[in-house]
């Protein structure tokens, strides 16, 4: 199966989300909008594993869970991979403590036994994928509105409580991606 370890999030994150994908499309850019009930945190793309990894992972998961703390994280900003002249992901960034959500994807790495040379060691970036963008049509009218709601979010952050990890698997389908929760753990209440 395909799968993926992140966090979900609360619902009224993914309404706020939800309305910013509506303000967005009103540029007319040509993208696929990630659907409202997908939007997540991913920590660590898996994809396709076995039974002895899914196991692994559900560990990994769970021993995770179990040595990290809930948290608050706020929604920082909105921006673009890899730049805004050729955008082809439109995401939401994460700001939280310490960098709370490096460590967790760093841990589960460390959990499923990554290799040290196919682990993510370029600079964590905490984000939410909103959209991917299909062409360069409207770039210009899209660039000016992720500048005007860029300052929206951070002279008004939204702030939002981690409090559980999963392990979700990510069918393809004609419609696009679903992904089905296979595993949820709560980290600790502190």
């Amino acid at each position: 199966m395909r799968a993926f370890i992140g966090i979900s999030l609360p619902q009224e994150i993914i309404l706020k989300l939800s309305s910013l994908q509506d303000i967005l499309k009103e540029t007319n850019v040509k993208a696929a909008w990630v659907k409202p009930a997908n939007l997540h945190i991913t920590l660590k793309f898996l994809g396709e594993i076995g039974p002895g990894q899914l196991n692994a992972a559900r560990i990994a998961l769970k021993n995770t869970a179990r040595h990290f703390n809930c948290f608050t994280a706020t929604l920082t900003g909105l921006g673009v991979f890899p730049d805004t002249r050729s955008p082809r992901i439109i995401w939401v960034g994460v700001g939280q403590e310490n960098g709370r959500i490096a460590q967790l994807a760093a841990a589960i790495e460390t959990g499923i036994k990554v290799p040290e040379e196919t682990r993510n060691n370029h600079d964590f970036l905490t984000h939410i994928t909103i959209a991917r963008v299909k062409s360069k049509t409207n770039l210009k009218a899209l660039s000016g509105n992720i500048s005007a709601l860029s300052k929206y979010y951070a002279d008004a952050p939204v702030v939002f409580k981690i409090d559980k990890l999963a392990l979700f698997e990510s069918k393809l389908t004609a419609g696009g991606s679903i992904y089905e929760k296979v595993a949820q753990e709560d980290l600790k209440i502190s």
